[in-house]
């Protein structure tokens, strides 16, 4: 079975490099990207089993990566953790009302965080192979 793929989308490379770093911890997979634009194609490209998103970048905010990722019929199921400074509410609220997994500020839990990540990609496997399933009932069904 392979490793799962994480993506890591963050404009300052001092928290790539964290980030990264505790990914590669937990037995993962990583590659990186530093804005909304080049994580798209990663994601388009690797398809990632997880993206976790900064909000605040140039050009293209996480939110409008998210809402592309979310609105996309391939990409809808890889579980998205906004990883933020912003610690306001509405920021809060809107990650999740995008359809965000989880959501983090910063300075976060590396415990509560590496924990999140195992249980978002044990329900996304989860998914997979129940999306995987009924693809082989609708097709035993026409036949």
């Amino acid at each position: 079975m392979k490793k799962p793929l994480i993506l890591v989308v963050d404009d300052q490379q001092i928290n790539i490099d964290l980030l990264k770093r505790i990914v590669i911890s937990l037995g993962y997979n990583v590659i990186t990207s530093t804005n909304g634009e080049d994580a798209l194609k990663k994601v388009e490209l690797h398809s990632p089993d997880l993206v976790m998103l900064d909000i605040m970048m140039p050009g293209m905010d996480g939110y409008k990566v998210a809402e592309k990722l979310k609105g996309d019929e391939k990409t809808r199921r890889i579980p998205i953790v906004f990883i933020t400074g912003l610690k306001d509410l509405e920021n809060n609220i809107r990650a999740f009302e995008i359809g965000a997994d989880d959501f983090f500020t910063k300075p976060f839990n590396m415990k509560l965080l590496g924990v999140r990540i195992r249980s978002l990609l044990k329900q996304k496997m989860l998914n997979d192979k129940l999306v995987g399933m009924e693809k082989v009932l609708v097709t035993l069904a026409r036949t």
